[in-house]
């Protein structure tokens, strides 16, 4: 027997059973902190209504609607990899997700928005205000290490508890497979003027280093903030310096 057309006929039988076996199937491989209230599909091509995430220590998090589509001769190479978009009344996201035997989640062709919601995990201050989206992104994660990264964030019509404005800023990181990876950061409106860098490590950790200074037609009250930071320079601007890691 010829082992290729073996091999090609046993590939055609699995894409024909994965072509027709129903979505919810899945369901039995997802872990217990992810349930979906509504399967529709198949496993090739499906969607899940009332995605829900309950992660350790954040409050539940549910997504409307979450659709793929599988590209099944990436697991030729190893890899289960779909074409994923995820949509909510809070926003949206689509992109490429990958999956590889090592245990490498490789993200691709990222975009999304979001609104600032308290009911979303977020870093923002409570009561803060705004929107945000992602361009552009990938990432490749493994063992709790980041390997690449690019891609763009902008923050628009950002504002504190007190609705005072507060700007818009963009975050932008080039290309790179070499930590630690290196983001601009830079305003793009609003009462202050700031720009600096981000450097995330392979390991999660973060350090902030920037400049910010207020424009002449801010808001008095916003002085407070910058007041936090120390004494300005000569051309009046505060040194912003910040570290930590993503847990």
């Amino acid at each position: 027997m010829n082992w290729r057309a073996a091999l090609l006929g046993l590939l055609a039988f699995a894409l024909a059973l994965v072509a027709v076996m129903p979505a919810g199937w899945i369901g039995g491989f997802l872990p217990p902190i992810i349930q979906c209230a509504k399967w529709q599909g198949t496993i090739w091509r499906g969607s899940c209504r009332a995605l829900t995430i309950s992660a350790p220590g954040v409050p539940p998090l549910t997504l409307e609607t979450s659709r793929w589509k599988l590209h099944p001769l990436a697991l030729l190479r190893g890899r289960l990899s779909a074409d994923a978009e995820l949509t909510d009344a809070r926003g949206d996201a689509s992109g490429q997700v990958q999956f590889t035997f090592g245990g490498r989640l490789i993200l691709r062709q990222v975009s999304a928005r979001i609104i600032f919601d308290p009911a979303l995990p977020t870093a923002m201050p409570a009561g803060w205000t705004g929107r945000a989206e992602a361009s552009d992104a990938e990432l490749d994660w493994q063992s709790n290490e980041l390997h690449h990264l690019q891609g763009e964030l902008r923050i628009f019509d950002l504002r504190d508890d007190q609705s005072r404005e507060l700007g818009s800023y963009s975050l932008v990181f080039p290309p790179s497979t070499q930590p630690p990876f290196s983001g601009q950061l830079a305003d793009t409106g609003g009462p202050f003027e700031a720009s600096g860098t981000l450097e995330l490590s392979m390991d999660r950790r973060w350090s902030l280093r920037a400049s910010v200074r207020a424009r002449p037609d801010a808001d008095p009250g916003l002085t407070r903030y910058l007041g936090m930071l120390g004494g300005p320079d000569a051309s009046g601007r505060y040194p912003l310096m910040l570290e930590g890691s993503f847990r």
